[in-house]
């Protein structure tokens, strides 16, 4: 036997049972559409119409029968059988049975018709009820109303109609599942019948049909007149309709499909009293007797009214009801009851809000979101039903931080009704919107869901620290609806940003000599010449510097400064050799003049100007770079601030190494703003550091920072404790205490380490401006300069006069002369004299 999975068998459960429907020549309804088989009809007449529960048929007339079944998954299946036991009323004349694809399978099992009990059978041949394991089949049975059958104990005297019931059934195995009850109704040739349906919303003919309030309702009344109405003189068809109802249309048409409403009648319908009344001319009543009429009438569920007194306590719905008359010379005449049934409408005004992020579908308690990243909120408002709406609003005021970036209104249908049904304000300094319906749409809109949909995001720069609640950021947001000067507030979703961690990066400014304008903090290296200048006489020198070029045509600079290879054939060895080239500082092939060095004396000034201080945020930085004592070393800091914390301090540091001299800090926003003052800032000549801490700290959350700071490498820096000469730096980042460091940055010492052999050190013996080296002429101490008053002999110093100095200044070159001489001397003894000889060699051995 199959077995089926857990969702078809569930999908079955669904349809499972029987469904009988009747068809014939005259008029048919049918009962369940879900199980429906759509199968050739050839027993049908042209004439066949709709589907549905019930139907008028006429005495000899053809009526078939379409009972649908859907076999059941949930058992072995050992025994099948469909079989439909007819009234006596009825004569049969055939059946036949078909699967599920429309295929006549009748020969598939034994049809069988007992006469005395008026059933028809069909029972799967034996071993072959498992093939019709969860499969739908259809049995249609075609039988005609016996013109001479005894009716009468299916009349119903209230409405004069008879009612002849039907019902099938399904036997598997020993389990009995009937149909629904189908009923036939046959005109009374004695007296009048009316019989009443209402259109459901699949456009079938019953007797209950389920619609939502403001929906238009389709009701057919066949009023019959009988054979012996030659002796009628009066005749009107009519209908009150429930108050609650709205008649919008009537009309009337005869068996053939003729349209009579005016040609031959006079219809009056009363607005108040939501009724109706036709009545035929005397020419045309004569004509009546021993024919069917039609009456079709269109009508809307009011959707401002009270219908309480509809409600149904078991269903909780409400039922409205109707019975349709016709008047018989003085006789009422009534047809049986239909109902329309409708949800229970809503008493209050309701708003729900749903918001949509980064999950893809809409969620009516939170959702996640990313700044600055487009999102969307779906406002749902259902104004209430059975009461008078007036001055209604739809609105939404959003929080500061977000931005409103669209509204759309749409209809129950969807559709865009912004403008056309109503007028939007937007006001974008609160970020808000109210839509306020036309007059006419009010009217109609009780009961009904207006969907609104926003489209905001979260401000790239807003203050989002009030929303912070167990370092998680929860915006929320509640829409409201307005009516009669009564508040409806939805309920309130928020939204929950990305948050961002906080980071701290330090990088020195690539080319010291582009914050020499801002800051002023250059070195004095030479005469009249600072180092801005001998960078910028370097660059122009070294524009033609083969090995430069060359590496510059091996990688690629990124934006923050770094590079990348240019290509991928680029070797390794090739980019680390260029980046060696690259990083080495412009110097000037200038020699220095030594003799005109000065020591270096540096003030400096902070930017004032816009766009100075745009540029500083904006400079080239690098990890590393190279730089000589008294040179200009500038440090930018870059703070994201994060937003994953409700911040109670915020401190920005930097402490120094002590080689280096700092001249200057300057905190900066995003924007270039020079925000310095709006926090206290100390530093300290000591130690070389600097500190800067928030006044209003939370205003910065999710805010990027910078600190510009100019220092100098001192001149007498002492770098003998210092692995390759290598200064590092590293900047910090506090918030409510908890650090975050910066990368370390390091600047290599183009010089010697120890300052005493740095000739740019002022208080170095190299330095020929030291008043206590020995190279400088005008030290009074010096060998090279006095008055000669310590020479016994001559008073000057020891030297002798006019000679002295040129002695001094040749010692070099006399003493050599001399030694020379002496060598040289001895050699030839050695060589010519054997006297000479034999005394040397005497020396030797002893």
């Amino acid at each position: 036997m199959r077995r089926l999975s857990k969702k078809q068998l569930k999908k079955l459960a669904v349809g499972l049972g029987v469904g009988l429907s009747i068809t014939g020549a005259g008029a048919g309804i049918y009962s369940q559409s879900q199980n429906t088989l759509t199968v050739p009809n050839k027993t049908m007449a042209a004439e066949q119409v709709k589907l549905g529960t019930d139907g008028i048929f006429e005495k000899g007339k053809d009526i078939s029968f379409d009972a649908d079944y859907q076999v059941s998954a949930d058992s072995k299946i050992e025994k099948l059988e469909l079989f439909d036991k007819l009234e006596p009323c009825y004569i049969y004349s055939k059946a036949t049975i078909y699967d599920d694809k429309g295929n006549d399978v009748t020969d598939q099992g034994t049809l069988d018709f007992d006469k005395a009990t008026n059933k028809i059978s069909w029972q799967a041949k034996a071993g072959t009820a498992d093939k019709w394991f969860a499969r739908k089949m259809k049995m249609r049975i075609v039988v005609k109303l016996d013109e001479n059958a005894d009716l009468s104990k299916y009349l119903d005297k209230n409405t004069n109609q008879y009612n002849i019931p039907n019902v099938a059934n399904m036997l598997i195995n020993d389990k009995d599942i009937p149909s629904n009850k189908v009923e036939v109704h046959t005109p009374n040739d004695k007296k009048p019948t009316v019989l009443k349906q209402v259109e459901d919303k699949n456009g079938k003919f019953v007797d209950t049909a389920k619609y939502d309030i403001g929906d238009t309702v389709h009701y057919r009344v066949t009023y019959t007149v009988p054979k012996n109405g030659k002796d009628i003189t009066n005749l009107q068809f009519m209908d009150d309709l429930e108050d609650v109802l709205d008649l919008k249309e009537v009309k009337v048409t005869d068996d053939k499909g003729n349209d009579i409403t005016k040609s031959d009648g006079d219809l009056k319908i009363d607005g108040d009293k939501e009724s109706f009344v036709w009545q035929p001319t005397k020419d045309y009543l004569v004509k009546m007797p021993d024919h069917s009429y039609t009456v079709d009438v269109t009508a809307n569920i009011k959707p401002n009214v009270d219908l309480s007194k509809y409600l149904d306590k078991a269903s909780k719905d409400y039922q409205i009801p109707n019975i349709a008359k016709m008047k018989y010379n003085n006789e009422d005449t009534p047809s049986n009851e239909v109902n329309i049934v409708t949800p229970p409408p809503v008493g209050k005004n309701k708003v729900v809000k749903a918001v949509d992020g980064l999950s893809g579908s809409y969620h009516e308690d939170k959702d996640n979101v990313e700044i600055g990243k487009d999102y969307s909120y779906k406002i749902q408002y259902t104004p209430k039903q059975g009461m008078t709406l007036k001055d209604v609003q739809f609105s939404d005021d959003l929080e500061d931080v977000l931005d409103l970036v669209k509204v759309v209104v749409q209809n129950p249908d969807g559709k865009d009704v912004t403008d056309s049904e109503g007028s939007l304000k937007l006001d974008n300094s609160k970020e808000s919107f109210i839509w306020q319906p036309k007059d006419d749409v009010v009217k109609t809109m009780g009961g009904k869901t207006y969907t609104v949909v926003v489209t905001a995001k979260v401000k790239n720069d807003a203050n989002l620290q009030k929303y912070i609640k167990n370092n998680v950021i929860e915006i929320p947001n509640t829409a409201h609806m307005l009516d009669s000067g009564e508040d409806t507030a939805s309920n309130t979703p928020v939204v929950t940003p990305k948050t961002e961690e906080p980071t701290a990066k330090k990088g020195i400014v690539r080319d010291p000599s582009n914050w020499t304008k801002f800051f002023g903090n250059k070195s004095e290296t030479s005469a009249s010449q600072s180092s801005g200048d001998k960078v910028n006489q370097a660059m122009d020198i070294n524009a033609h510097n083969a090995a430069i070029n060359a590496a510059k045509k091996l990688v690629v600079q990124n934006p923050d400064g770094s590079y990348r290879k240019a290509n991928s054939s680029v070797s390794d060895k090739e980019f680390n050799d260029a980046l060696a080239t690259l990083s080495k500082p412009y110097k000037s092939e200038e020699k220095v003049n030594i003799n005109d060095q000065k020591d270096t004396s540096v003030t400096t000034t902070a930017p004032t100007s816009a766009d100075d201080l745009k540029s500083v945020i904006n400079a080239t930085t690098v990890g590393n770079n190279e730089a000589a004592r008294g040179d200009a070393v500038d440090y930018l800091l870059t703070f994201d601030i994060g937003n994953n914390a409700d911040i109670k301090s915020l401190v920005l540091s930097d402490d120094l190494e002590n080689v280096l001299d700092l001249k200057n800090v300057v905190i900066l926003d995003s924007d270039g703003n020079n925000i310095t003052n709006d926090g206290a800032l100390t530093t300290s000549n000591e130690d070389e550091s600097w500190t800067w801490t928030a006044k209003d700290p939370t205003k910065y959350s999710g805010k990027k920072l910078y600190a510009a700071v100019a220092a100098n490498v001192k001149l007498n820096a002492d770098l003998s404790s210092y692995t390759d000469k290598q200064i590092p730096n590293v900047g910090h980042l506090q918030i409510n205490g908890k650090d975050t460091p910066t990368n370390v940055v390091h600047t290599k010492l183009n010089g010697p380490n120890n300052p005493k052999d740095d000739p740019r050190n002022p208080a170095s013996p190299n330095n020929p401006n030291n008043p206590n080296s020995p190279d400088n002429p005008n030290n009074p101490k010096s060998p090279l300069h006095g008055d000669g008053t310590n020479n016994p002999v001559t008073g000057k110093n020891g030297l002798l006069p006019k000679t002295g100095h040129f002695i001094l200044k040749n010692v070099g070159w006399i003493v050599g002369m001399l030694v020379a001489g002496i060598v040289g001397i001895s050699f030839y003894l050695y060589k010519n004299n054997k006297v000479f000889k034999s005394k040397v060699k005497k020396i030797f051995k002893k």
